[in-house]
C-alpha cells in the first residue's frame, strides 16, 4: 500500500514539473527586458524597510526585474528539459515560516521503478515527509537529502525566513507587443520583492490566457491583444498586481528627434514615435561606437567623442528607424540667473543655456539638483517647484562637468497682480514695415512671486511673448490679461494705430506760460503768438497784488533796477512802474478770447479764487478754461464758486491722499511733473477715469514717448515740438 502511494505521488510530481517546464519555455531569456513600464509604483504598498522600498522602485524605473535574495528562487527550479538523469524539481528554496513545498524527483523519459527516501538535516527548521513535502517550521537553514533506490543521492538547500507581511512587484502596469502576423510577442520578467527578512514562493494567476502567458518564475509573454491583470500571491495570502496591456505591432517607427545634438559624455535616452495603439519593443544600435554608443534595450545614448553617427532602432516585428546623432564640444559655462524668486506652490522653468567660450550655445542634456528639496524641487527639464518658504541652491551640470549654481528663494504666493507697460499706443503699417513693440510690466505685492501667463488679447491686433513683449500685428484695441499661477489677474488695454493716427489724436498741447521758449513768459506778446505754434491750449500763472488785482507772473518776486520786489506787497500801479511787461489776468483774457485756445489758468498760492472766476466769466471763457493749482484749498474755493468748473490738480510726487483729494474736488484732471510720472501711475489713473497731463517736456524724443504712452496733455516751453511730432 505504501509503495502504491509513493508511485502515485511520484507520477503527480512528474506531471507538475512537466507542466511548469512547458510554461517556462514560452519566455526566452533574451527577450525579457522589453516591458514598457508606465507606473513604477506598487499597487498594494508593501510594509518595506526604506532601503528595500527604494530598491523596488529603482528596479521598476530601470525596466529591469532583479529578484531580491528573499524573493522567488525560480533560478533554482529544475525542469525535465534541462535534467540529465534523475534530478529534483528544486535544488534550493526560500520558504516562509509555515509554508510547504512539494519536493519531487524528475525521471528521464522511459525510466521507471525508482523509489526515493527523504531526510532533513534539521527537523526543527524544515522537516520533510516521506512523500517529499517540506514544511517550514522555524527560521534557519536545513538540507533535505533525497536518496534514490538506484543509489543516487540529491540535496535541496532550504532557507526558512519570516512569512512576508507584503509583496511588491517591479511594475504595477506595463505594455507588451504582439505581432499577429508571426504570432510572436515580447516578454518581461516580473520581479518580486518582500520586506527585509521575509520571503516565500510566489504563484502567478488571475490573468487572461488569451492575452498573456505567465511562467512559474514570473516571465510575462504576450499572446494576443488586450488588457489583463496578473496577480502574484504568497502562501499566506499576500498579493500584488500588475496590469498588462498588449498592443499590436507597429507598421512603422520613427525617432521623435531625427537629429539630436549632444555633448561629449552626455547620456540621453532617445524616444521613439509609434502609431497609436502599437508597441515597438525596439532594439538599438550605433554605427560608430567611437562617436556614441547606445544601450540595445533602452535606447540610452552615451556621447563618446565629437562627430556624427547613426543610431538605428529595430522593432520586435522588424521595422526600423534611424536618426543622426551629432556630438558637439561641451560648454565652457552655463548661463543662468543668479537668483530666482518662486511663489509657494508655483512651478517655473529655469532658463539655463550651455555656452562655449566663443559665446555659441552648445548641446542640451543638462542635469539639475536641489540642495534642499523640502523647499525647492527641480525636474530634469529644469522646472522648479516651490514646496515650502525658504531658500535652496539649484546646481545645473553639463555632462563635461561644467556647473552653475542658482539661488532659489521660495516666497508667498501673490494676493494680487498689477499690469502696466512702457507704452499704451503702438504704431503699425505693414507696407512700411512698421510694427511697434511695448514691454509689459508686472507688479506683485512685496515678498511674493509668480510666473505669469498672458491671454485674452486679440492676436489680429497684437502678439504677446512669454517675456511680456507686445508686438503690433494689426489696427485696433485689445486687452491683455496677466494671470499668476494662483489665478490672480490684471488687464491692460493697448491700442494699435496707423503711424499718423497714433500721433494725430486728442492730445492737448499746452504752451507753457504762453510758450516761454519763444517769448517772454506770461506776457501779452506770448499770449498773442501762442496759437501760431500749433498749441491747443495755453498755461498762465495768476498772482494777487496788494490791492487785489490778479496779475500774471510765475514767481512770487520780480527784479527791477537790480532790486527784488514781492508782488503781493505792491499795488498794481507800483508794479507797472517797475516792470511794464507784467500784465493783468483781464488783459490776457482779452487777448486769448479770440485765439480759440484752451486756457489752463494756474492759481498760485496768493491768487484770489473769486477774482479769477469772475474774470473768466466776464470774458465768457468758462467752457474754455480749466483752473489748475498745486493748492487744493484754492481749487475747493473755485468749486464752491462754480460747480461746473473743470479743475486740474498739479503735483510733483504723487501724494498719499491723491485719490481722496481728487474725489473731494470732483476733479478728473491731474498734472504731474515728467520726472515723477510713471507708466504705472499714468495707466492706473486713466483706468480710473482721470485725464493725465505731463509737464514740462522740451525734448522731441521724450514728447514722442509720452504720446506713445497715451498721455492726455503735454505741456512744453516749445509747443512747436509737440506740433511737429503730431504732424
Amino acid at each position: 500500500m505504501t509503495r502504491w502511494i509513493k508511485t502515485v505521488s511520484l507520477l503527480l510530481a512528474l506531471l507538475m514539473a512537466l507542466s511548469g517546464a512547458a510554461l517556462a519555455e514560452e519566455a526566452p531569456v533574451e527577450e525579457l527586458p522589453e516591458l514598457e513600464l508606465t507606473d513604477p509604483q506598487v499597487l498594494e504598498a508593501p510594509a518595506m524597510a526604506p532601503e528595500e522600498e527604494g530598491f523596488a522602485v529603482a528596479a521598476a524605473a530601470e525596466a529591469e526585474a532583479p529578484v531580491a535574495p528573499e524573493a522567488v528562487d525560480g533560478e533554482a527550479m529544475v525542469s525535465a528539459a534541462t535534467c540529465e538523469g534523475v534530478c529534483l524539481n528544486a535544488t534550493q528554496l526560500t520558504l516562509g515560516v509555515k509554508e510547504t513545498f512539494q519536493l519531487s524527483p524528475i525521471l528521464p523519459e522511459g525510466m521507471t521503478g525508482v523509489t526515493f527516501g527523504y531526510a532533513s538535516s534539521s527537523a526543527k527548521i524544515a522537516p520533510v515527509s516521506q512523500t517529499g513535502l517540506i514544511t517550514a517550521r522555524k527560521k534557519g537553514a536545513a538540507s533535505v537529502t533525497v536518496k534514490a533506490s538506484t543509489g543516487e543521492e540529491f540535496t535541496c538547500k532550504v532557507t526558512v525566513v519570516k512569512a512576508p507581511k507584503s509583496i511588491a512587484l517591479s511594475a504595477s502596469s506595463g505594455t507588451l507587443g504582439y505581432d499577429a502576423a508571426t504570432r510572436t510577442g515580447t516578454s518581461y520578467r516580473l520581479g518580486v520583492t518582500f520586506p527585509k527578512g521575509g520571503g516565500c514562493q510566489v504563484k502567478f494567476g488571475g490573468y487572461d490566457a488569451n492575452v498573456l502567458a505567465v511562467s512559474d518564475d514570473g516571465v510575462l509573454t504576450a499572446v494576443g491583444p488586450g488588457t489583463t491583470t496578473v496577480t502574484a500571491s504568497t502562501f499566506n495570502n499576500r498579493k500584488a498586481k500588475c496590469k498588462v496591456t498588449v498592443l499590436g505591432a507597429p507598421e512603422a517607427i520613427a525617432f521623435a528627434d531625427p537629429a539630436p545634438a549632444m555633448i561629449e559624455k552626455e547620456k540621453r535616452t532617445l524616444a521613439l514615435s509609434v502609431p497609436e495603439n502599437t508597441f515597438a519593443g525596439a532594439k538599438f544600435s550605433s554605427d560608430n561606437a567611437a562617436v556614441a554608443t547606445v544601450n540595445a534595450d533602452t535606447g540610452e545614448v552615451t556621447a563618446v567623442a565629437r562627430g556624427e553617427c547613426t543610431v538605428t532602432a529595430t522593432s520586435f516585428n522588424g521595422k526600423t528607424a534611424s536618426c543622426k546623432v551629432s556630438v558637439l564640444p561641451g560648454p565652457d559655462r552655463i548661463d543662468v540667473p543668479a537668483t530666482v524668486l518662486l511663489g509657494l506652490g508655483d512651478s517655473a522653468l529655469l532658463g539655463a543655456t550651455p555656452v562655449r567660450s566663443d559665446g555659441a550655445a552648445t548641446g542640451t542634456g543638462l542635469k539639475y539638483e536641489s540642495s534642499k528639496t523640502k523647499y525647492v524641487a527641480v525636474a530634469q527639464d529644469g522646472t522648479l517647484t516651490g514646496r515650502k518658504k525658504g531658500t535652496a541652491k539649484v546646481t545645473v551640470s553639463a555632462a563635461n562637468g561644467v556647473k552653475a549654481v542658482v539661488t532659489v528663494k521660495v516666497v508667498k504666493a501673490p494676493g494680487s497682480v498689477k499690469l502696466s507697460a512702457d507704452k499704451r499706443m503702438l504704431a503699425f503699417d505693414a507696407a512700411q514695415g512698421i510694427a511697434d513693440t511695448a514691454k509689459l510690466k508686472v507688479t506683485l505685492p512685496k515678498n511674493t512671486a509668480s510666473h505669469i501667463t498672458y491671454s485674452g488679447y486679440d492676436p489680429a491686433v497684437v502678439s504677446v511673448a512669454a517675456d511680456g513683449t507686445v508686438t503690433a500685428r494689426g489696427l485696433g484695441s485689445t486687452t491683455i490679461t496677466a494671470t499668476t499661477f494662483n489665478k490672480k489677474t490684471a488687464g491692460f488695454r493697448v491700442t494699435v494705430c496707423a503711424p499718423g493716427q497714433l500721433l494725430n489724436r486728442n492730445v492737448v498741447s499746452v504752451a507753457h506760460r504762453g510758450g516761454k521758449g519763444y517769448w517772454p513768459e506770461n506776457t501779452l506778446e506770448a499770449f498773442r503768438n501762442a496759437a501760431s505754434t500749433g498749441a491747443t491750449a495755453v498755461e498762465l500763472d495768476a498772482r494777487s497784488t496788494r490791492d487785489g488785482v490778479q496779475v500774471l507772473h510765475h514767481d512770487a518776486t520780480f527784479t527791477a533796477g537790480g532790486k527784488k520786489y514781492t508782488i503781493k506787497k505792491l499795488k498794481l500801479e507800483q508794479i507797472r512802474a517797475l516792470d511794464a511787461s507784467i500784465c493783468t489776468l483781464d488783459e490776457a483774457l482779452d487777448v486769448l478770447a479770440g485765439s480759440g485756445l484752451e486756457i489752463n489758468l494756474e492759481l498760485k498760492d496768493t491768487a484770489k479764487a473769486k477774482s479769477c472766476v469772475q474774470a473768466v466769466k466776464a470774458h465768457g471763457l468758462q467752457d474754455r478754461t480749466m483752473y489748475i493749482s498745486f493748492e487744493a484749498k484754492l481749487l475747493k474755493q473755485v468749486r464752491k464758486l462754480d460747480g461746473s468748473a473743470r479743475l486740474g490738480y498739479i503735483i510733483n510726487k504723487a501724494p498719499s491722499g491723491l485719490k481722496k483729494t481728487l474725489s473731494a474736488l470732483k476733479s478728473t484732471y491731474v498734472f504731474q511733473k515728467a520726472e515723477y510720472l510713471t507708466p504705472e501711475n499714468l495707466f492706473d489713473w486713466q483706468d480710473a477715469g482721470l485725464k493725465v497731463g505731463v509737464w514740462t517736456v522740451n525734448d522731441a524724443g521724450a514728447i514722442r514717448n509720452w504720446l506713445a504712452l497715451g498721455v492726455d496733455y503735454i505741456t512744453s516751453d516749445y509747443p512747436k515740438l509737440v506740433t511737429e511730432t503730431l504732424q
